[in-house]
């Protein structure tokens, strides 16, 4: 029997779990090496533009992007496999987008941030959302949850503090909810792309008019 070598789609399919490779292995880079990586508000408004992607792919240190890639990771296994490749990419790059340009707007008080938790948690809210008939109560169960947590860390007295002994940073909790509005927002034009797209088809002169 013949074996037959993957071709370039076949291996394309992997781009999402090469990602994730990438995630996790950022923890491993040097502090140096991250430094040049970060989101690093004064540095991009110096021209370091790929800042504003790099430090979402950056970690402070391997517990930290640990607990990321296995994140995403259980979401790319559960929902996003099925998604295809184009529609990832436009998902990943608007959420991570959005994450830096909320950051940079409305978060002039970081000095440096790492890490991809604001980004990740706008994937599993996306992928909640558009795979929700799959078993409806428990992605409402999951959304709702994942809501509450959201509100919850932008209560006055909520701790951002809880993971530094793990990860060795206080939480930036206002990326969670840039991922978050945003997760939401992509998933709003999933359902309404369709309708945007669907252009109204001319009378043929069989069709009955009234």
């Amino acid at each position: 029997m013949a074996i037959t070598a993957p071709s370039a789609l076949d291996m394309l399919r992997y781009i999402p779990w090469l990602f994730i490779g990438v995630i996790l292995a950022s923890g491993l880079l040097s502090d140096s090496v991250c430094a040049y990586l970060d989101f690093n508000p004064e540095r991009i408004k110096q021209g370091e533009v790929w800042r504003l992607l790099t430090g979402q792919w950056v970690h402070f240190g391997f517990n930290h992007s640990l607990m990321n890639a296995l994140g995403l990771a259980i979401v790319q296994y559960s929902f996003l496999d099925e998604l295809p490749l184009r529609a990832w990419l436009w998902v990943q790059g608007a959420i991570l987008s959005a994450v830096a340009i909320g950051l940079m707007l409305f978060n002039p008080e970081i000095g440096v941030y790492r890490g991809y938790s604001g980004a990740f948690i706008g994937v599993l809210c996306f992928s909640l959302l558009h795979f929700w008939q799959r078993a409806p109560w428990v992605a409402l169960i999951f959304f709702g949850g994942l809501s509450i947590k959201i509100l919850l860390e932008h209560l006055p007295n909520y701790d951002i503090h809880y993971l530094q002994s793990l990860i060795g940073v206080a939480v930036a909790v206002d990326a969670h909810l840039y991922g978050y509005i945003m997760g939401i927002l992509v998933q709003a034009v999933y359902w309404l792309w369709p309708l945007i797209i669907k252009q109204p088809t001319a009378p043929t002169p069989e069709d009955p008019l009234a």
